[in-house]
């Protein structure tokens, strides 16, 4: 299994954050941990905060009978805007 990383689109507290695995060849079983006491068995969840801060995202495949588990650290922010 060709484990790659997590990617993260979405980043701020009330909307949509989505999840995407980066892994070749495609795992038989996904199971996602956000780190906010929720979960899900999707290959590409969608998951909403409901807080800002940051999390520790686990994402735990099976491949070929074999486990793999890959963690990311995710930063929810409370505004997507940029003060410079």
């Amino acid at each position: 299994c060709d484990l790659v990383g997590i990617e993260v689109l979405g980043t701020c507290y009330g909307t949509s954050t989505k999840f995407y695995p980066l892994i070749e060849p495609q795992a038989d079983s996904y199971r996602w941990d956000f780190g906010d006491g929720f979960q899900s068995n999707l290959i590409s969840p969608v998951h909403e905060y409901q807080q800002a801060g940051q999390y520790t995202v686990t994402l735990n495949v099976n491949l070929n009978g074999r486990d793999t588990t890959i963690t990311n650290q995710v930063l929810i922010l409370e505004s997507d805007t940029l003060v410079l």
